[in-house]
């Protein structure tokens, strides 16, 4: 799977932006997690979203969130998967 798939990735960026890390130290965190994995041209437009709201840590968080359901869809809640498999046996 690709590495914009991975959750944790997106926690990091996401730390980046709720508590007192520096760029430099996200940067580092990204690519000592992804390791080989980690290419900077995948990750151009998630890191420019950080920046995307200028002074405004919510809007950059909605807009980070936007981009990674993109790689990331939210998966189907487990009562409606539970419904579906019931539903179909009747």
């Amino acid at each position: 799977p690709s590495p914009l798939a991975d959750r944790g990735a997106w926690r990091i960026l996401a730390q980046f932006l709720k508590t007192e890390m520096n760029y430099g130290e996200m940067e580092e965190k990204l690519c000592s997690y992804l390791g080989d994995r980690y290419l900077a041209d995948d990750w151009k437009d998630a890191k420019a979203t950080l920046f995307s709201g200028e002074d405004d840590i919510g809007a950059c968080l909605k807009n980070l969130e936007i981009l990674r359901k993109r790689y990331i869809p939210r998966p189907v809640s487990k009562s409606f998967t539970f419904h579906r498999m019931h539903t179909k046996q009747l």
